[in-house]
């Protein structure tokens, strides 16, 4: 063995082991983050004050380019206050819902928060999608199969679709009241 192969081989095996673990462990942001987790920086540019998003900035500075215009940073790590460029791809939002979707990460089922947390689902009313009030909901369950038979009626007396009829009359939805 030549004289300090057998060092060079420790160096080598040491870096290549330190490089390994920082590819697979996320680089946390230990500044300010926005609202979404993200971290992010203020820069005075011309006295304009201008927000950026700190994964963006690391992925620039390591790729040496600028993220093109409309383009996504996204995370591999699925971090949002991971800046390890080796975590960063860039993307659309096709591509970002795309990995999400790979992941299992999208809101759907058992998952979603709704079924997660229901007590906190806007019920009747409160809902955004609704166009019913409680008192109308009542009076369709009180009118059908009393004076009126029909529920195609009834969902045109509302102005909602006969399925939403249906689905009220059976309890499916508007269970609360």
């Amino acid at each position: 063995m030549k004289k300090g192969t057998r060092g060079a081989r420790v160096l080598e095996t040491m870096v290549n082991n330190i490089i390994s673990r920082w590819i697979k462990t996320c680089v946390t942001w230990p500044g300010a983050y926005d609202k979404d987790g993200y971290g992010r920086i203020v820069f005075v540019k011309n006295g304009k004050r201008t927000r950026v998003r700190v994964h963006r900035l690391a992925w620039e500075m390591a790729m040496t380019q600028k993220i093109p215009s409309g383009m996504l940073c996204c995370h591999i790590c699925d971090n949002p206050s991971c800046i390890n460029p080796f975590h960063l791809f860039v993307g659309t939002t096709q591509d970002n819902t795309a990995d999400m979707v790979m992941k299992g990460r999208q809101a759907k089922g058992n998952s979603h928060a709704w079924s997660l947390h229901p007590d906190k689902a806007p019920r009747g009313e409160e809902n955004g999608n609704s166009s019913l009030t409680g008192a109308e909901v009542l009076a369709i369950r009180s009118e059908y199969g009393k004076e009126v038979r029909s529920q195609r009626k009834l969902a045109k007396k509302y102005k909602v679709t006969k399925r939403c009829i249906q689905q009220i009359v059976r309890k499916e939805t508007w269970r609360h009241i």
